[in-house]
């Protein structure tokens, strides 16, 4: 008999566990129609659901679903009342101006999600954080162990996060900046990974 060989996953493999959430608020509706353009165009066959948090306006649109949350309550507290409601494990966390600018790699995108997956991790940044610090540990060919004492380990990039451990380091009040400067402190004790390489 052959030697085994474990099945490549595919991006649909992943849905039912996965869910885009697209982190905005009223105040920024201008850059939600060309999010949406540019996300339809490069990310035509996306198998899972898009979120756009809006407070209190309504969206048309065929595949990006509004998940309102009312008056807003800043970044942080937006956010707790979103992941209360998504149902899928991970979220993929975007912001309404992080418009696509080239097709998506459905095969690469699945390999670093199960790259993931298989560590338990509880976050992987698809941006090179690798360039901000020099002691990053090279693990695979495009991911990287961000180091426990690294201060950008929750930089607010396009990230795949575990919804409950992106839940746990909520603070209700935080903004946004507030959770880059703040939040990696909170995260010392996690596997916490993103695209980058030792030069």
């Amino acid at each position: 008999m052959g030697a085994y060989v474990s099945a490549v996953k595919r991006l649909e493999d992943f849905s039912g566990s996965i869910a885009i959430v697209v982190s905005s608020c009223d105040a920024f509706f201008d850059c939600w129609r060309p999010f949406a353009f540019f996300f339809r165009k490069f990310w035509p066959a996306c198998p899972f659901p898009v979120y756009l948090v809006v407070n209190e306006l309504g969206i048309r649109s065929r595949f990006i679903q509004p998940l309102a949350v009312g008056q807003d309550g800043g970044w942080a507290s937006n956010m707790q009342v979103v992941l209360e409601r998504v149902r899928e494990s991970h979220i993929l966390y975007f912001q309404e101006d992080y418009f696509l600018t080239g097709p998506v790699d459905e095969a690469q995108l699945a390999q670093d999600i199960e790259f993931a997956w298989e560590r338990d991790a509880a976050s992987l940044c698809f941006a090179d954080l690798s360039l901000l610090e020099a002691d990053f540990a090279e693990i695979a060919e495009r991911c990287s162990l961000v180091p426990m004492n690294s201060e950008g380990r929750t930089r607010l990039q396009v990230t795949l996060w575990k919804r409950d451990v992106l839940a746990s380091l909520l603070r209700t009040g935080e903004d946004a900046w507030n959770m880059e400067a703040r939040g990696s402190e909170r995260t010392r004790d996690l596997q916490m990974y993103s695209y980058g390489s030792k030069a």
